[in-house]
């Protein structure tokens, strides 16, 4: 009787969709992937990026600007005091490019923990769809 329940749920259009959207939420392994060699090449990477953009439009500035950024003094967690020796491209490399790759890949591998967790207690509907 439960199991017959149970197989007429499994009919349900919910049901069913949120088959396919599990089996869509492991499309966010190959995101992390991706964008895992993207941050592996990321200084050639940005030579890329570089020579695309100059192509949009002759009023793409040629150099990174610095001109208008204040000096920042970081402070670091044994009490030391810097500032960023970097300018320009390396700058730019380090502080922006790198740092939205580093934190997409730990966003996506959080969230990618978190639907693994729920795909176990779940893997019987995306075994479903390979019935």
């Amino acid at each position: 009787m439960e199991a017959k329940k149970i197989l007429g749920n499994l009919y349900k259009l919910e049901i069913a969709i949120l088959t396919v959207v599990w089996e869509e939420l492991a499309l966010i392994t190959s995101l992390e992937i991706f964008i895992k060699s993207l941050r592996e090449k990321s200084n050639e990477k940005l030579i890329n990026y570089e020579l695309r953009v100059k192509g949009f439009s002759s009023k793409v500035e040629e150099n990174y600007s610095n001109a208008k950024n204040r000096i920042k003094v970081y402070k670091y967690s044994d009490g030391t005091t810097g500032t960023s020796p970097l300018q320009g491209r390396e700058k730019f490399l380090v502080e922006v490019l790198n740092r939205l790759l580093d934190t997409l890949i730990i966003e996506l591998t959080r969230r990618k923990d978190v639907y693994n967790e729920l795909g176990k207690k779940f893997k019987f509907l995306t075994d479903l769809t390979n019935m």
